[in-house]
């Protein structure tokens, strides 16, 4: 996919909207202004643009989220993991995202923001901790892929039941806990200035 396939350039006089992060991101979304983020892991997976030499505005996706109690939106990624402090090393792990980047780590290496799917990352409830370690430290270089506990998968929509309760994180931000996970790709719904 070329730059052309989803940018366009922007007016001298165009308004572009600075947003704190990615949660603010998936806030503003609405506002049909165009947005721009100094952090995140959206500002990260497009080359972490300079607000200051900004351009051109590329098409984004955003994920609509719904869980047990209520609907939102993440313009990075949704969080699935088990309740409780050793989350990340027991149980199973589903990461949805448009983005690709969780911090400092590169869950998704060939998620691309705007390109109408999702990239979901799952891990087996079955992965060993010795290995779950060994993945998550491969995982800031993305190196982490292929592995025979973790699945990679591009599609437009997902739904997920779990046998115990899940903490939901979007964005970074906690928004409950729950037994269902469904999401889908809104596809273009927003501009971010590069």
């Amino acid at each position: 996919m070329s730059l052309d396939d989803w940018s366009r350039p922007l007016g001298a006089d165009e308004r572009v909207l600075s947003c704190a992060d990615d949660a603010e991101l998936a806030e503003r979304s609405g506002d049909h202004v165009v947005v721009h983020a100094a952090s995140g892991d959206v500002h990260r997976s497009l080359g972490e643009p300079a607000r200051q030499r900004v351009t051109t505005a590329v098409s984004l996706d955003l994920i609509d989220c719904r869980v047990d109690h209520g609907r939102f939106r993440a313009a990075a990624h949704v969080l699935c993991r088990p309740v409780g402090s050793l989350s990340r090393w027991t149980g199973p792990i589903t990461v949805v995202m448009v983005s690709g980047h969780i911090g400092r780590y590169e869950a998704a290496p060939r998620a691309h923001p705007g390109d109408g799917l999702l990239d979901v990352v799952e891990v087996s409830d079955a992965m060993p901790l010795r290995q779950r370690w060994m993945a998550l430290r491969r995982s800031r270089t993305g190196t982490h892929l292929p592995h025979p506990h973790i699945s990679m998968t591009r599609v437009r929509d997902l739904r997920r039941s779990y046998e115990q309760p899940m903490q939901v994180v979007i964005d970074g931000r906690p928004v409950g806990v729950t037994t269902h996970l469904d999401v889908a790709v809104i596809a273009a719904a927003y501009e971010f200035a590069v």
